[in-house]
C-alpha cells in the first residue's frame, strides 16, 4: 500500500474490516521486520493494522500443510 507520504508498505493480508495484517515468523528477524512495517504504518494514522507472529517450527505452518501461510516457492513452470 502507498502511504500519504509516498512510502510503499507491503501487507500480507487484509481483514474483512480493512485492517491490514502483517504475518511474520516468531523469530528475531521476523519480529524486526514486523516492527519496521508497523512503524511505517503508524506514520499514517488512518491505517489500522495488526501483526500475527507464527512459530516457524510448527509443522502446521510448513509448506504443504493446509495451514501454510508462507510464500509459495516458484518453479520453472511458474513465474
Amino acid at each position: 500500500m502507498r502511504l500519504d507520504d509516498g512510502t510503499n508498505v507491503r501487507k500480507d493480508g487484509v481483514d474483512a474490516d480493512g485492517t491490514l495484517v502483517i504475518i511474520k515468523p516468531d523469530t528475531k528477524s521476523g519480529r524486526d521486520s514486523a516492527k519496521k512495517r508497523e512503524e511505517l504504518l503508524d506514520k499514517n494514522n488512518k491505517t489500522k493494522h495488526r501483526t500475527i507472529l507464527y512459530d516457524p517450527a510448527n509443522p502446521d505452518y510448513k509448506e504443504g500443510s493446509d495451514k501454510y501461510i508462507g510464500p509459495k516457492k516458484k518453479n520453472k513452470n511458474n513465474s
